[in-house]
């Protein structure tokens, strides 16, 4: 397995939409590898992660409002295969969650500074090319 770091767009990633995290939960449905880059899709990841631990994602983006974005932990994700110039987020989904949040906030009128919203065009990310088990 090779990693390699990059800086990705926010618009590049993907939020996993079969992420481990909501195997135990009654709404999650799998989903088809080639159906992760759909906006209903993307959506529905979204709304999983809020369902899964909407205080601590309100609390990640009140951190991530106050303080910007900080890359303690990188984000690691991988290209994905149907899509080009996309990646789907292995780990840091919810912090790619409370970023859309943000943006999506802003562009609802909200106050916040559109100098936070840009810094989510370079986002330091590391991506690997494969994670499949041989």
């Amino acid at each position: 397995m090779e990693y390699t770091p990059d800086k990705l767009a926010l618009s590049q990633l993907l939020l996993d939409s079969n992420n481990y995290r909501f195997f135990d939960m009654d709404q999650y449905t799998p989903v088809a590898q080639n159906r992760l880059h759909e906006t209903s899709v993307q959506q529905r990841a979204e709304d999983l992660i809020r369902l899964d631990g909407k205080e601590e994602l309100r609390a990640l983006k009140e951190s991530i409002e106050t303080n910007g974005y900080v890359p303690v932990e990188i984000l690691v994700v991988e290209p994905d295969q149907y899509t080009k110039d996309l990646y789907v987020v292995v780990e840091g989904n919810r912090r790619v969650a409370a970023m859309h949040w943000l943006k999506k906030d802003r562009e609802g009128g909200s106050p916040i500074p559109q100098d936070l919203i840009n810094t989510f065009d370079t986002l330091p990310a590391t991506w690997v090319e494969s994670l499949a088990l041989v």
